[in-house]
């Protein structure tokens, strides 16, 4: 069993900026957006048998060592593979930067797939063979995995899970609230939590 969390809101999410692989900070909503993750987690899951990993990125173990302390103080495992797609030059700027430097490139993608097309960055191909890796080392232990991510490598993970096409993958939903379960034969379920205090 998997459940999948996304980080906390970021500065950058909050000033509209692209983070891709750029080490920004959970604000205060993004530490409570975290801890009532973790709220709306501890029902589902036995603590004891847990176990947590996250992404490398600050705004990822901020969030997953919030949600271990709720779990009982269990240790984090950081883990590249989760960690979210590099959009090379990208990084860091705003939607309105982008198509300011690079005219008509995001419109000429499929929604939310220009994420792919960003120069020097990963392809969608890059993030999902890394991911799928790391699913098929986990999917083999019945114990409880939580996993911290992010956006879009959060998106991929699901449609590997599922079996989607690329294209339906990225219009899945990106709460900053919410757990996905991940169970057999590529179900899953969305966990409403708490609302952050």
């Amino acid at each position: 069993m998997i459940y999948l969390l996304r980080h906390g809101q970021t500065e950058f999410n909050a000033a509209g900026r692209y983070q891709g692989r750029v080490d920004t900070v959970l604000t205060a909503r993004g530490r409570a957006q975290a801890d009532a993750m973790a709220r709306g987690l501890v029902p589902h899951i036995a603590a004891s048998q847990s176990i947590i990993w996250s992404s490398p990125l600050r705004r990822a173990t901020e969030t997953a060592q919030i949600v271990a302390a709720a779990l009982g103080g269990l240790p984090v495992r950081t883990e590249p593979r989760l960690t979210e797609v590099d959009l090379g030059v990208w990084e860091g700027l705003t939607a309105a930067e982008i198509d300011a430097d690079w005219p008509g490139v995001r419109a000429s993608f499929e929604r939310n797939t220009w994420f792919f097309g960003a120069p020097g960055g990963e392809s969608y191909a890059e993030v999902a063979d890394r991911l799928t890796g790391f699913l098929r080392e986990i999917g083999a232990d019945e114990r409880p995995h939580v996993l911290v991510s992010h956006a879009i490598a959060g998106r991929v993970l699901r449609g590997i899970h599922a079996g989607l096409e690329p294209l339906r993958a990225m219009r899945l939903e990106i709460p900053q609230d919410a757990v996905f379960r991940l169970s057999g034969a590529g179900k899953i379920e969305r966990i409403d939590c708490p609302a952050a205090v």
